[in-house]
């Protein structure tokens, strides 16, 4: 629930904000929108939804950390902003970026947004969460062992293999547990997974 944006001509920036590091948000097609919600409405909401959850709940809050368009939203802007989260008790950024401007030139390969989450964590001192083309366990174990984000999230690669985390945790020797109608698939010595209370 990040805000809506406000386009004219030659700008993007958050409706009824004053200029900040924070105005101009990821550079949109949308044509303008008086409805538009600011940002003090949806930081507001954070901290509504944080209050509303219990203790054992986490919320976790996707920020696109560059549209990769020249003058557009930026890292920078993006830390300030996963700052501005953290003190509304946010518990972890997601890190992905683009798809806002059909015009922008993303430089897609393996892990390519992990830098984003790993400068985002360092520099706003918030926990981490990184995307964009994970595929591998080892891949994925890397990011996390080497302190480029807190966690792995993974997209595209569990709609291709919807038991990737199974096979991940066998790959890095790894014990987990089987959800119990699936045991007699795991491997030898699988333990069955208890329901949550």
């Amino acid at each position: 629930m990040l805000p809506m944006l406000v386009s004219s001509s030659s700008e993007t920036r958050v409706s009824g904000l004053p200029p900040s590091p924070l105005e101009t948000f990821p550079s949109t097609e949308r044509a303008e929108n008086p409805s538009a919600v600011t940002l003090p409405s949806a930081m507001s909401c954070f901290a509504r939804i944080k209050a509303s959850l219990s203790s054992r709940c986490l919320l976790f809050v996707r920020l696109s950390a560059t549209d990769w368009v020249e003058g557009g939203w930026d890292a920078e802007q993006s830390i300030e902003l996963a700052k501005l989260v953290k003190s509304l008790g946010v518990d972890l950024v997601d890190c992905s970026s683009g798809g806002n401007a059909s015009h922008a030139k993303v430089p897609i390969g393996p892990g390519y947004q992990t830098a984003f989450a790993e400068r985002i964590r360092r520099e706003a001192e918030v926990l981490t969460g990184s995307v964009g083309l994970i595929t591998t366990a080892t891949q994925a174990d890397h990011i996390v062992v080497s302190g480029q984000a807190d966690a792995v999230l993974i997209a595209r690669e569990m709609l291709r293999d919807p038991y990737f985390p199974m096979r991940a945790a066998r790959e890095l020797g790894q014990e987990m547990t089987w959800p119990a109608q699936y045991l007699r698939a795991g491997p030898h010595g699988a333990k069955a997974r208890r329901p949550h209370e």
